[in-house]
C-alpha cells in the first residue's frame, strides 16, 4: 500500500506505526494513539463513514484553537474554508472509494476565525470499525516563505522591466533629437518631420512613465497627460485638462501605445484645426456606467465639417493613423460632431481596452 509522502516524513521522523500495521491491527483508536496519534509533529483526525470527528490528537487541537470536545461529534466539513469545502468534499468521497492514500491542499479555520493553510494526507482503512485517518501537517511557514520568495521576484521582475521602459525612453528620444537636428539641417523638411517627432516623442513619454511606475498598471489618466504634454511641446496653444482624481482607469498594456497615439493625434489635430481667433481646446476624462470617455474639444473655424473616418481619401495623416489604431471589437468607438462653435471628438472606450 503506498504512503503518501507527509505520512512516510511522520513515519520515518517519529518511529511510529505506519499504514500496514494499522490495517493489521484493525484496532481501537486507542491502540492508534499509542504511535502517531501522540506524535506532536503531525496532527491526527480519525473520521467516521460520513466525516464526523472521532478524535483529534493535541496538535490538531492547539492548530485550531478547539478542544477535544468541541471537535469530536463535528463534521469535519465544518473546519474547512468555505472556498475549499467543494474541494474537500470530492476529494473525501474519492478517499473513501480508493484504495490508496490521497493527499489534499486546503485550508481550515480557527476557532478565532483565521485560516491555516494545511497538507492533509488520508487513508481509508476498512474492517470491523471502517474510518479515515487524516494526518494534518501545518504549512503556514512554508506558504508565507513561499509569498516572500514571489514578492521578491515581482520586485526584481518590475525593476527589470522599468530599466527596459527607461532604456527605451532614451532610444526613442535619441531619434527624437536626430529628426530634430535634421529639421533644423533641412527648413524645408521641418514641417514634414514634425509629425513623426510628435508621435515618437508621445511614445518615449509613455516608456517614461512606464520607467517610473512602481506598479505594472498604465491609466488613461496618464495618458491623457502623456498627450497633453507632448502637444505642448510642439504648439504653444493652451490645453484644459479635465481629470478628475477618481479616475484611475487601467488601460490594457497591449493597447497603451496605441492608446496613447490615438488621444496624441486627436489632441494635435484639435490644435491644428482650431480658430486662430481663440485657439481653445480642452480634454476632458470621465468614467461611467463600466466604460471611459474621452471628450477634446476646440474652437472651430466656421466651415470645418465632422471628420468621417469611414471616408479614407478626406482624412489626414493623424486621423488615418488614428483609424488604424482603433480595435475593430467594439471596444473603442469615435465619433465627431459639432456644438454650436466647437468641435468635438469623443472617444468612447470599454474592456478589454
Amino acid at each position: 500500500m503506498p504512503v503518501p509522502p507527509l505520512l512516510s516524513y511522520v513515519i520515518c521522523n517519529s518511529k511510529i506505526i505506519n499504514y500496514s500495521a494499522v490495517e493489521k491491527s484493525r484496532s481501537r483508536r486507542t491502540s492508534f494513539s499509542c504511535g502517531c496519534y501522540d506524535t506532536g509533529i503531525a496532527g491526527v483526525l480519525h473520521l467516521s463513514a460520513d466525516g464526523t470527528v472521532i478524535a483529534a490528537n493535541d496538535y490538531v487541537q492547539s492548530l485550531l484553537g478547539r478542544s477535544a470536545a468541541d471537535l469530536v461529534g463535528r463534521s469535519w466539513e465544518e473546519l474547512c474554508h468555505a472556498r475549499d469545502l467543494i474541494a474537500a468534499r470530492d476529494w473525501w468521497v474519492r478517499l473513501r472509494q480508493e484504495t490508496r492514500s490521497s493527499s489534499l491542499e486546503i485550508q481550515l479555520r480557527h476557532r478565532d476565525g483565521s485560516l491555516k493553510p494545511v497538507l492533509i494526507s488520508g487513508q481509508w482503512l476498512s474492517g470491523p470499525e471502517p474510518h479515515g485517518v487524516l494526518l494534518v501537517l501545518d504549512i503556514s511557514k512554508h506558504k508565507t516563505r513561499e509569498e516572500q520568495l514571489l514578492a521578491q521576484e515581482r520586485h526584481r521582475r518590475n525593476v527589470l522591466i522599468r530599466e527596459v521602459h527607461h532604456r527605451i525612453k532614451n532610444n526613442l528620444q535619441g531619434i527624437v533629437g536626430l529628426l530634430q537636428n535634421q529639421a533644423l539641417a533641412h527648413p524645408e523638411l521641418a514641417e514634414t518631420l514634425q509629425t513623426p517627432i510628435r508621435q515618437i516623442d508621445s511614445i518615449a513619454l509613455l516608456y517614461d512613465l512606464r520607467s517610473r511606475s512602481r506598479d505594472d498598471g498604465i491609466f488613461l489618466c496618464d495618458l491623457a497627460g502623456v498627450a497633453v504634454r507632448a502637444c505642448r511641446k510642439i504648439a504653444p496653444v493652451p490645453v484644459t485638462k479635465d481629470v478628475p482624481h477618481y479616475c484611475n482607469i487601467e488601460v490594457d498594456d497591449n493597447e497603451a501605445v496605441a492608446v496613447a497615439l490615438i488621444l496624441n493625434e486627436l489632441l494635435y489635430n484639435a490644435i491644428k484645426h482650431g480658430s486662430p481667433d481663440n485657439p481653445r481646446v480642452s480634454l476632458c476624462l470621465r468614467r461611467e456606467q463600466g466604460q471611459a470617455t474621452v471628450t477634446i474639444r476646440n474652437r472651430c473655424r466656421k466651415a470645418s465639417q465632422e471628420p468621417n473616418l469611414d471616408q479614407t481619401e478626406t482624412l489626414g495623416t493623424g486621423l488615418q493613423l488614428v483609424r488604424s489604431l482603433l480595435p475593430r471589437d467594439g471596444s473603442a468607438i469615435l465619433r465627431f460632431y459639432r456644438e454650436g462653435d466647437d468641435m468635438i471628438a469623443k472617444l468612447t472606450l470599454r474592456p478589454p481596452v
